[in-house]
């Protein structure tokens, strides 16, 4: 099976397969396996004969395997969120290096023209933008973590129902994303988290380090004015490369304040 499974975890998945296969003597689980369709059945096992699969699979199991498999099924959706959460803090060490990169090199010849610097940014936008499709895809399984937690967890440490965990329909909630591996969130939204995260601050780093490495080529300068005059870049003026920087810093940080943001008062399944 393990050659077979590329979603799931054969550690996390051998023993739901031998439970479904006890359930209905006609459960293929290969072909089940290379399919979104296995999830589907996996969880008309987990919330019972109530739920419709995709192919309308009736099994009857019993009530101490739908919790082991449960149980499987948290296990393997935190398993997944992990491993995004950890392509996102790759994705964030790079950038990190990158800027260090770049500035060393910028400042390691009096030489070296200040533009330079904007290696560092056009490669912090890559790593920005790729961060931010791993956010969405980190956030789909974390969602189901999070539906898992407060459907059953929850309920099974509340010490009285008047908490709400009680009301909370987990066949509902969690039976809209079997078979679903597209993103929820919007990719907007994304970027705007991961801005007001870290990459603002790298961004500000990076435009100290220009302003300095302005400041640092030529004769000291005596005003602003000579500063931004410095700031030129083949035939664009320096007052006009100054200022759309600045104008740039200034855009994305109202749009990470203004999209990427969190609302505490919010769900936060739905946030």
């Amino acid at each position: 099976m393990a050659g077979s499974c590329s979603a799931f975890d054969p550690r996390y998945w051998g023993e739901c397969a031998s439970i479904l296969a006890r359930a209905d003597p006609a459960f293929e689980p290969i072909v089940l396996w290379n399919s979104n369709e296995a999830e589907g059945c996996l969880l008309s096992v987990m919330l019972g004969p109530s739920f419709e699969t995709r192919n309308e699979t009736d099994m009857n199991v019993d009530p101490r395997d739908r919790h082991t498999i449960l149980a499987h099924y948290y296990r393997a959706m935190v398993g997944r969120a992990d491993i995004w959460r950890m392509r996102m803090d790759a994705t964030t060490n790079w950038a990190i290096g990158a800027t260090a990169a770049v500035i060393s090199f910028a400042f390691g010849n009096a030489s070296t023209p200040h533009f330079v610097v904007y290696i560092a940014v056009l490669l912090t936008l890559s790593f920005l933008f790729l961060e931010a499709r791993r956010l969405t895809f980190y956030h789909l399984w974390q969602h189901r973590v999070l539906l898992l937690e407060k459907g059953l967890i929850r309920s099974a440490v509340a010490v009285d129902s008047g908490d709400g965990a009680a009301d909370f329909d987990l066949e509902t909630a969690l039976g809209e994303h079997l078979g679903r591996t597209v993103p929820s969130m919007p990719i907007s939204k994304a970027v705007a988290r991961r801005l007001r995260r870290i990459y603002l601050y790298l961004f500000g780093v990076q435009l100290l380090a220009w302003v300095l490495k302005l400041s640092s080529q030529g004769p000291a300068i005596d005003s602003f004015a000579e500063l931004v005059s410095r700031a030129d870049v083949g035939g664009i003026p320096g007052e006009v490369f100054f200022g759309a920087s600045c104008l740039g810093y200034l855009g994305a940080i109202v749009f990470a304040l203004r999209f990427g943001g969190i609302n505490r008062e919010k769900n936060q399944l739905t946030d």
